[in-house]
């Protein structure tokens, strides 16, 4: 769900190309305007913020976007500065939340503990992120600004950007960093013969102070020749359990479910695997991971409005989320927590037995026989 490369990408997009129409005439002079895109989060070791900038011009927005020396600053400096408060940590994110302005504020007793200057690279020539080559914009170089710098949970973090012409652009954030699986516990049992009449299981989890979330299913397999079991692969089939899952303000802090329905997950399954040539292979199952993806309250708001865009009909004026000041774009905060879970032998059974992929011939010394 919340991965930076893929969201600027498409929201810059939309940025542009709303702001190089030339469809009418505007009075006002011509002004220069930062888009910033970054979600921190406290599981990864690296930070990334993507910084462009977009304006009005008589060029073709798409041509725009394929020059680098048109949408990156060259001199711009980033930073992220960390700030402690007990008015935050005593009353939680809502006392800092500006609902005039859909974004957080540094309280009254913010206390500056750390800044960190954040480095550009050229993101083309290194590994990661990954970037999808074929899109509108320049790909070489690719700029993104990163730090290696830990970031404390218990503060919040202000992005402060000074711009070629020294304009002071700034978002402010809070970490997403705290939430448990209830079922299944960490190297607990997923349960493919179903807990119920509905044969389906339901994964729980504990939000912390997370607003949105995706989950999902990691079902890893050997797959060997049947006459020489060196040649092998290892697979990961990925099964999506909730997108966009978003809560009330009276849901945080609680128990979240949502239901697997067994037929479909096994469905799924087969679907991604293809029966026709199962009879020359074999199948192991391997291991399995609960994926759990949150983010903030921003993040939140910007699939909110996203959604009612994707509802607007040519003609409309369509709504552009911000939480930049002095700028446009999106500054929020992420977290991944992962599970090992594990197949019993009954969950085995249904995997080597079912209706849906009996025909994949997966095998298990725990199960000898179908009846």
């Amino acid at each position: 769900m919340y991965k930076l490369v893929s969201i600027i990408v498409g929201a810059l997009a939309l940025l542009l190309f709303s702001t190089c129409s030339t469809d009418f005439e505007l009075n006002s002079d011509w002004k220069e305007v930062a888009v910033v895109w970054g979600l921190l989060d406290v599981s990864q070791d690296r930070q990334y913020i993507r910084l462009s900038r977009a304006y009005l011009s008589e060029s073709s927005a798409t041509e725009i976007a394929s020059i680098p020396d048109s949408i990156y600053f060259e001199n711009a400096s980033v930073q992220l500065k960390a700030y402690s408060s007990t008015q935050y940590v005593g009353q939680g994110e809502q006392s800092i939340w500006i609902n005039s302005r859909n974004r957080y504020e540094l309280p009254t007793d913010a206390n500056l503990r750390k800044t960190i200057d954040m480095i550009k690279v050229d993101a083309s020539v290194t590994e990661d992120p990954d970037k999808d080559p074929n899109g509108l914009f320049a790909t070489q170089p690719y700029q993104l600004y990163y730090t290696d710098e830990p970031l404390n949970p218990d503060h919040l973090y202000e992005l402060v950007v000074t711009t070629d012409r020294g304009e002071i652009v700034r978002a402010v954030t809070v970490l997403i960093s705290s939430l448990s699986s209830t079922n299944p516990r960490n190297n607990g049992e997923f349960n493919l013969s179903g807990n119920n009449s509905n044969r389906s299981e339901k994964i729980e989890w504990k939000s912390g102070t997370a607003q949105v979330f995706d989950v999902n299913i990691e079902f890893r397999y050997r797959e060997e020749l049947n006459n020489d079991p060196s040649v092998f692969t290892l697979d990961t089939f990925r099964y999506i359990v909730a997108s966009g899952k978003t809560l009330d303000n009276n849901d945080i802090g609680k128990e979240l479910g949502q239901e697997v329905r067994i037929e479909t997950f096994l469905s799924s399954l087969a679907n991604y695997i293809g029966i026709e040539g199962s009879e020359n292979y074999k199948r192991f199952f391997r291991s399995l991971s609960m994926n759990f993806y949150s983010g903030s309250r921003t993040l939140k708001e910007y699939i909110e409005v996203s959604a009612v865009d994707s509802g607007i009909s040519n003609g409309q004026a369509k709504p552009i989320f911000t939480n930049i000041e002095n700028g446009i774009g999106l500054f929020g905060s992420t977290y991944k927590e992962s599970i090992n879970a594990n197949l019993d032998g009954s969950s085995l059974k249904v995997l080597v037995c079912s209706e849906q992929t009996k025909d994949l011939r997966f095998f298990s010394n725990d199960v000898t026989g179908c009846d």
